[in-house]
């Protein structure tokens, strides 16, 4: 149902509503906001990614194909900004740690900030082939089926970056004393 509403909205985009683009804005920026994040590990570096992939996205709408999910491919254009931006920057790494929920007690604000830092610092040090899998699949609702279409690799090597990449984070994690028991 939203892919359809989705066709809707880019077929009046392409008409040349500017506020049609703008609601398919609204509706993807917070998911494409945190992919981007969990891709590069910085607030300011992810609001850029995201905003050049929208920019991206809105020159290159004619070129979108609805036998797809309009999702998938604003996602491939966003990883693909994503990785071209860690490529231009191999050489910084910044984690910040002011990810805090206010719904808990401090002491769980903590623990949480903690662990999320710790999970996204491991996510950082993968590959950014792996990096991009765990982003697709755990931070998103992608099927394998479109994890492959987004990044143009078949299902199997999918899966098989996805089973590598767990198991590197694993052992980061364990590495960092992590035990999974907290």
């Amino acid at each position: 149902m939203a892919n359809d509403d989705d066709l809707t909205l880019v077929n009046e985009s392409l008409k040349g509503r500017t506020e049609a683009f703008g609601s398919l804005v609204s509706r993807y920026q917070k998911t494409i906001y945190n992919a981007a994040f969990r891709m590069v590990n910085d607030y300011d570096e992810a609001q850029e990614i995201a905003q050049t992939a929208f920019v991206r996205a809105f020159e290159k709408l004619d070129t979108y194909d609805p036998n797809y999910r309009f999702f998938s491919w604003l996602y491939r254009i966003t990883m693909n900004e994503a990785i071209n931006h860690i490529h231009r920057s191999r050489n910084r790494v910044s984690l910040d740690s002011g990810m805090v929920s206010t719904s808990c007690d401090p002491e769980e604000i903590f623990e949480k900030a903690e662990l999320c830092v710790l999970v996204q610092s491991a996510i950082s040090q993968l590959s950014i082939d792996h990096r991009v899998v765990v982003v697709l699949k755990h931070f998103t609702d992608l099927s394998l089926n479109e994890l492959a279409w987004v990044l143009e690799i078949p299902v199997k090597t999918v899966k098989s970056r996805l089973y590598s990449a767990r198991q590197r984070l694993v052992e980061i994690m364990k590495k960092r004393g992590f035990s999974g028991d907290k």
